[in-house]
């Protein structure tokens, strides 16, 4: 019986010594999904990916509503940015084509470099909103 404990517990001090010697690529709350529910439309956007070493950037991006079409190019209407300079325009859009009430797909850009520590991405004219504002707060 000692020995299955023993055994156990090294089992998870192995599990959690290696688990805290990986250096996370982001910070916990860049990965967390943000709404904005303003106007008729939904937009939900998740960061996917936003590691330095990543060739793009991807966001998860969902959008719904009930009232009007969702025929915007969304690779025209988002922006990526530090929150001093947001200029960055996505490179694809992978997902849902322009139409319809629910779209949903990954919008991709080009790393931020240097890699801020706090990312913007703006979503304009979507829905009767002039602009909808999402922020994470990545590590270096």
């Amino acid at each position: 019986m000692k020995t299955k404990i023993i055994i156990s517990v090294l089992a998870i001090a192995t599990i959690v010594g290696v688990a805290l010697r990986e250096k996370p690529v982001q910070s916990i709350n860049a990965l967390l999904v943000q709404t904005n529910d303003e106007g008729n439309v939904e937009i939900a956007i998740t960061p996917l990916v936003v590691a330095q070493s990543a060739p793009t950037w991807d966001f998860k991006i969902k959008m719904d509503t009930h009232s009007v079409e969702l025929d915007q190019d969304i690779t025209k209407a988002a922006v990526l940015g530090d929150g001093r300079d947001d200029n960055s325009a996505p490179i694809a859009w992978e997902g849902t084509p322009a139409g319809g009430h629910h779209r949903e797909g990954v919008l991709k850009f080009k790393p931020l470099k240097p890699r801020p520590k706090k990312i913007n991405l703006k979503i304009t004219n979507i829905g009767g909103i002039p602009e909808r504002k999402y922020s994470w707060l990545v590590n270096k």
